[in-house]
């Protein structure tokens, strides 16, 4: 902890470049900041931080991925820079790596409210270095319309559940709603929500019928029946919840169906939406994919899954935008979370199946 009389010092990573220049220009015009004067490369802000001892980290939120390393290697309190506004329930979340706070928009130097704006940032960043718990304590719960940015679906049945287990371990906090559909009885639901629970900080529940969908929050949906997700009654807010219908035990069982929560998910809540088939047998999930990809969504499947059938039959319906190994999926989730913004089209960087 630096005293008064001694300079804070403060690594600025990798903020938009005019955001960056000038808020460089305004630390190092104040006595009280030192700014580092390198640019950390994009993997390198721990390794940078440790280097030259910093007292604070300010990153950009699409550099949240390296801020588990940096909790590691060089414990300082960290302030993210975002264009949007942050959720307070996914700056909870990211407590874990040091996250105390965000700022933005950016409020140029010839707005009438750039004074006020200034000293505000200042402020806060000073109190950020020398009252961290202050901040932990203030941020605030997500209210009642924070409505989550996109939709991530992750599907599976045999060999799906270790799966998952995998993947979730390694995402970050995110604006988006999780929702995870294996085929399971529904005696195992509970099992695989604790399951989850043990692998993540992350939110994670039963989504029994009801349940609301909120930023970061991870749901499992219940076997025994299906899930659907449909606009929420009873409430002067928009959101969306899920629905659950109770199937007989002399129907197939391919339940949760991934297909109906694919579709309902990308066609109520008209978010970007992330389809994830997992290790399962059937091929339960590819009208799902369809429906997503047919919105503007993307379907990503597993390479090398315990048992390939539903992945290779996405894959050969030709809805599948990647396939890849289970240890690069959660990668790819956290990238498009960070991405995804309502009414924005994602389209994935490579041709269907070019993966192959």
């Amino acid at each position: 902890m630096s005293s008064p009389f001694t300079p804070i010092s403060v690594l600025i990573g990798n903020l938009p470049p005019l955001v960056r220049a000038e808020l460089a220009c305004l630390l190092r015009s104040e006595p009280a900041w030192q700014v580092v004067p390198v640019q950390p490369a994009r993997g390198r802000i721990a390794v940078t931080a440790r280097q030259y001892q910093v007292d604070l980290v300010i990153a950009d939120e699409s550099g949240m991925m390296e801020l588990a390393e940096l909790a590691q290697v060089h414990p300082v309190p960290v302030v993210l820079y975002s264009a949007f506004s942050l959720g307070g329930a996914r700056l909870r979340q990211a407590t874990r790596w040091n996250v105390h706070d965000y700022f933005g928009p950016w409020v140029p130097q010839e707005s009438p409210a750039f004074f006020n704006w200034r000293l505000s940032l200042l402020q806060k960043l000073w109190s950020v270095v020398t009252h961290p718990e202050t901040f932990v304590q203030a941020l605030p719960e997500a209210g009642p319309t924070s409505l989550p940015t996109g939709i991530v679906v992750l599907g599976g049945a045999t060999g799906g559940s270790a799966a998952v287990e995998s993947v979730v371990h390694q995402l970050l906090p995110s604006n988006c709603a999780i929702l995870v559909a294996v085929h399971l009885p529904a005696l195992f639901t509970q099992t695989l929500v604790d399951r989850l629970r043990r692998v993540t900080s992350l939110p994670v529940v039963n989504g029994k019928a009801g349940t609301i969908l909120t930023p970061g929050k991870i749901i499992v949906v219940p076997g025994g029946g299906n899930t659907t997700i449909k606009t929420a009654t009873g409430t002067p807010w928009i959101s969306w919840q899920t629905s659950f219908t109770e199937v007989e035990l002399s129907a197939p069982n391919n339940l949760p169906s991934i297909d109906l929560l694919m579709q309902s998910a990308v066609q109520t809540t008209g978010r970007p939406t992330l389809g994830v088939i997992l290790s399962g047998l059937g091929n339960d999930g590819t009208q799902g994919a369809r429906a997503i990809r047919q919105r503007g969504g993307q379907v990503i499947v597993q390479r090398g899954a315990a048992v390939a059938a539903m992945p290779q039959s996405v894959l050969q319906a030709g809805y599948a935008d990647q396939e890849l190994l289970l240890k690069d999926i959660p990668g790819y989730i956290n990238r498009f979370a960070l991405q995804a913004r309502p009414g924005r089209r994602l389209v994935s960087s490579v041709s269907p199946a070019s993966q192959l």
